[in-house]
């Protein structure tokens, strides 16, 4: 659904204007412009499209009881879209290569674009909440990837993670934990992260070369989205709350 949308928004960004120009072909001379009656008919065939996209922007996708705001190290918003993100990804192993199952998820809080507000939040703001087109990979990190890892984390006073639990002892990572466990440094981990953020995207250089590299073809969009409506299938409201993921 989200590439239809994105369709359909592309090409009502380009065509949807409700007045067309033509210019004089004397620019320095005081331009001229005149309405054509091809406006008309062009506005005529967008309509249906636009309010199309605007039905489906305003599709309900679940109620949040609460507002939900962007914070560091950690904020409600930031651990429901990583948990969204960690949730999908482990579905898409679990059918596709269950030797690839991710154990954490890793996102920047630069790719959350915007808070979302108590109330019913809907399909366009999903989009208003991850307006890239960006797809989950999964990356085998060594070791030592994984070391420069929590530290970034650690440097930048926290990030949108899921399945990990990270002590921050000032600009440097201190006590991780991976699932129920702790983690010492002396094996490869699956991660969960977009393709933006594997590509080195946000500073994230630890990315850049991993062991093994595994596309979903999932939108990190997509993820939030089912993951939100799974809570409005069963009745209840967004659980978006801060756990001590990440503490000092």
């Amino acid at each position: 659904m989200g590439r239809q949308f994105s369709y359909l928004i592309a090409a009502l960004f380009f065509c949807g204007c409700q007045t067309g120009y033509v210019s004089t072909p004397k620019p320095t001379a005081g331009m001229r412009v005149e309405k054509t009656a091809a406006d008309r008919r062009l506005e005529k065939i967008i309509v249906p499209y636009r309010t199309r996209v605007d039905e489906l922007l305003s599709e309900p996708v679940v109620v949040s009881e609460f507002p939900l705001e962007k914070g560091l190290p950690e904020s409600g918003l930031s651990n429901a879209i990583a948990d969204a993100v960690f949730t999908f990804a482990k579905t898409w192993s679990g059918r596709q290569r269950p030797d690839a199952l991710p154990e954490m998820c890793l996102l920047n809080s630069g790719g959350i674009r915007t808070a979302l507000p108590a109330g019913t939040l809907t399909m366009g703001q999903m989009y208003e909440v991850m307006p890239f087109e960006n797809e989950i990979v999964l990356l085998r990190l060594t070791p030592q990837n994984m070391r420069a890892l929590v530290d970034y984390v650690a440097e930048k006073g926290g990030a949108p993670v899921a399945g990990i639990r990270l002590q921050l002892l000032g600009d440097k990572a201190g006590a991780v934990e991976l699932g129920r466990g702790a983690y010492a440094f002396d094996r490869d981990v699956w991660v969960a992260t977009s393709d933006f953020l594997a590509s080195g995207g946000d500073g994230m250089n630890f990315f850049a070369a991993p062991a093994e590299y595994l596309e979903t073809k999932i939108k990190v969009r997509d993820a939030i989205t089912g993951y939100f409506k799974g809570f409005a299938a069963e009745g209840r409201p967004l659980q978006a709350v801060k756990d001590g993921r990440i503490y000092r």
